[in-house]
């Protein structure tokens, strides 16, 4: 192996007249060894006998032929997209844009994006890599998946219509996969996300931004279900919006988004949708219970040392936590700011800690006898409810708010899995549809979970599915008028597509000669 070149230090290297060198092989000594008995086994034998390893591949007994053109990386992405022509979405994902194009479709373009979303592609123009796929082109019906460039174009030039079009498309897909025989009630989980970009994207102010304080930002307001965490509405704001802004118009979108057999019964939110004017709307709707987190200010934990009796909460003697001394307490009391009109009931939670610089043999006290040092330290967590203590009581407001961490792992896969942060437009509308699009293939993938797959595999996330199912290798042929997909002997379980191959046949036209 020859010397290859050494890149220098970005940007300053011309600067300080740093001279640019090589890297030296990485083969030596005993390798160096192994490759010259190599080659005397090829002076001394046949090169084919030489290089006969049958169970490991090398670089001397393997060769690579590019000549498959019917194979796929993605031999189960085509069940979702079959499940999404099924529920009849192609019509509504049609009229979304105003596009008229002479090869693709709107809702080509659009299904393909929610292909490349399926398939983990990071970023909208990695569908250039993915185009000529077989098995993608053959489940869309086309010979081969469009550039990116088109339906980036049709994002730098969105309209507001254009996202109220595609919020429709959303709440045609909730509706069709939320009917119930019967009235239900339902929880709604609220959250706000935040998304950092790293141009002057329309919209995008410098705002609240934990990760990367001072960069501008979009802020995302969802809200999933808390029955089986599908997303009912998500929303693109400014940087510079918190969860109050606007709220109530939020929460009568998210009324409006409801079917008609569903109820309200619970809403639980984030300390960051702690206030009187969000408390306020949902007050109006005497039906409607409500849990929030609250900021542990000074005058809330002064408050609670002062009024409140804590109570010993019982925990697993075999958690982690218990072994390691941690203990918690409960209490609650009735609570009102200055601007508030009346009081609200408050849930608080002390947590102890055992303290790692606390020694009992060296304890120091102040002149009023206290330990200089704790043995304990103390972590106070806040809950407002208008839950009485007779419907909830304190211990178990605690409780179901930390269910709520679900929609906390939502979040982070809608982000982490479905590239939720990787906002592709300079125009504003042209992301908040592609926000749309993201939510469109998370509702699409938790209803293919729900209704479709064996019961064992229905709660599993999006990276799970990629490796066992969505990007399994798969031969793509055209048989008797038939696709037939060859997948490997070694898949997991057969009936991940068996299974929803079948029920998506269900109905299928019988020919009489």
């Amino acid at each position: 192996m020859r010397p290859v070149p050494a890149p220098p230090i970005p940007r300053i290297a011309e600067k300080l007249g740093l001279k640019s060198t090589r890297y030296l092989p990485p083969f030596g000594g005993r390798e160096e060894r192994w490759v010259n008995r190599q080659r005397d086994l090829f002076r001394r034998y046949n090169p084919v006998y030489a290089c006969d390893n049958p169970r490991k591949m090398t670089g001397y007994n393997t060769r690579v032929q590019f000549n498959q053109r019917n194979m796929t990386a993605f031999g189960g992405l085509f069940l979702p997209l079959l499940f999404a022509e099924r529920l009849g979405l192609r019509e509504p994902l049609r009229r979304a844009l105003n596009h008229e194009g002479l090869v693709y479709g709107t809702d080509d373009l659009l299904l393909s994006s929610v292909a490349s979303i399926l398939a983990g592609a990071p970023r909208l123009y990695d569908i250039n890599v993915i185009r000529r796929d077989k098995g993608l082109a053959a489940a869309l019906g086309l010979e081969q998946l469009p550039e990116e460039g088109n339906l980036r174009k049709k994002l730098a030039c969105a309209s507001a219509e254009e996202l109220e079009a595609m919020e429709q498309v959303n709440a045609t897909l909730f509706e069709k996969t939320n009917r119930t025989e019967d009235a239900t009630t339902v929880g709604i989980d609220l959250d706000l996300t935040t998304v950092t970009v790293y141009g002057k994207q329309e919209g995008s102010e410098v705002g609240y931004n934990p990760k990367k304080p001072g960069r501008r930002c979009y802020q995302i307001a969802v809200c999933f279900l808390a029955n089986n965490g599908d997303a009912l509405t998500a929303e693109l704001r400014p940087g510079n919006t918190v969860a109050s802004t606007d709220f109530e118009r939020f929460w009568q979108k998210i009324l409006s988004k409801l079917p008609s057999n569903y109820k309200v019964a619970v809403v639980r939110m984030d300390k960051g949708y702690f206030g009187d004017r969000i408390f306020r709307v949902l007050e109006a709707s005497p039906d409607i219970f409500y849990i929030s987190g609250a900021p542990a200010r000074n005058v809330l934990v002064a408050w609670a040392r002062e009024n409140l009796r804590f109570k010993p909460v019982s925990r697993s003697a075999e958690s982690e936590e218990e072994q390691n001394g941690v203990r918690y307490f409960v209490a609650e009391g009735m609570y009102a700011f200055q601007t508030w009109e009346a009081p609200r009931r408050f849930v608080v939670v002390k947590k102890l800690t055992p303290n790692p610089d606390y020694d009992p043999d060296r304890v120091m006290v102040d002149i009023f006898g206290e330990p200089l040092v704790p043995p304990f330290l103390e972590e106070y967590t806040f809950y407002v409810t208008n839950f009485s203590p007779e419907q909830l009581d304190a211990e178990g407001v605690w409780h179901f708010y930390n269910e709520r961490g679900t929609v906390e792992n939502r979040v982070k896969e809608s982000r982490l899995g479905f590239a939720l942060d990787k906002l592709p437009s300079h125009n504003f509308f042209g992301n908040a549809i592609y926000v749309q699009l993201v939510f469109f293939a998370y509702n699409l993938l938790n209803a293919f979970k729900r209704f479709l797959l064996p019961l064992e595999y229905q709660r599993k996330n999006i990276r799970w599915l990629r490796m066992h199912l969505l990007r399994l290798p798969a031969l793509v042929t055209r048989k008797k008028l038939q696709w037939v997909v060859k997948f490997p002997i070694w898949i997991l379980d057969r009936r991940l597509v068996e299974r929803p191959l079948r029920l998506l046949a269900e109905g299928k036209p019988y020919y009489v000669v």
